[in-house]
């Protein structure tokens, strides 16, 4: 036997359900409402007074009979939460790719900098021992000389070469028969 109670602010109510299993057979009494002006917890010895009149019990489905609404919508929610965590997980993917990528560009950057600055020091110092050069090759005492015209060589230049063979391409106004000229290259 068991006994539910349910209270609400005003008024108390009592449920009862008994029920004996005898075989494979089982007995369900309806559920009552009675108006109680004091409940006392019921002990182990007490019994619940049998429901009397035409009142009746709605017998709740089985758990295994689920409507078909309710079992469509359990899927979406298991597939909306599965959409969910493959759409958290790329987010979270490409958030990574894209922290990776920004460090791995500023580490180039700060190589690229460095590289122009380096050439910047190298063009400085190019003009510096340019510049030194000249101042010495200037002085009396060096062995550099100003380059004399008549000691410059003048090579003849190689002989042209010949074109090889190229067929005729074909006309693509004659050919088509349209006004538009397209052109083509052949090569680069």
């Amino acid at each position: 036997m068991s006994v539910a109670m349910i209270s609400t602010n005003s008024t108390r109510r009592f449920r009862s359900i008994k029920s004996d299993i005898t075989g494979s057979s089982a007995k369900i009494t309806p559920i009552t409402q009675t108006k109680l002006t004091s409940v006392a917890p019921l002990t182990g010895n007490q019994s619940v007074a049998p429901l009397t009149g035409n009142q009746s019990v709605k017998i709740l489905p089985t758990p295994g009979n689920t409507p078909l609404w309710l079992s469509w919508l359990v899927r979406v929610q298991q597939s909306s939460s599965l959409l969910t965590l493959i759409s958290v997980a790329a987010c979270l993917s490409v958030y990574g790719w894209t922290v990776y990528c920004q460090q791995v560009s500023g580490n180039e950057s700060r190589k690229l900098n460095n590289l122009r600055r380096q050439e910047q020091q190298l063009a400085a110092a190019n003009a510096v021992i340019k510049h030194q050069i000249a101042q010495q090759a200037e002085l009396p005492g060096s062995e550099l000389v100003p380059p004399d015209p008549s000691q410059i060589i003048f090579l003849e230049p190689a002989p042209p070469r010949t074109k090889p063979a190229i067929p005729p391409v074909p006309d693509p106004q004659s050919s088509a028969g349209s006004k538009e000229a397209v052109k083509t290259p052949l090569g680069y």
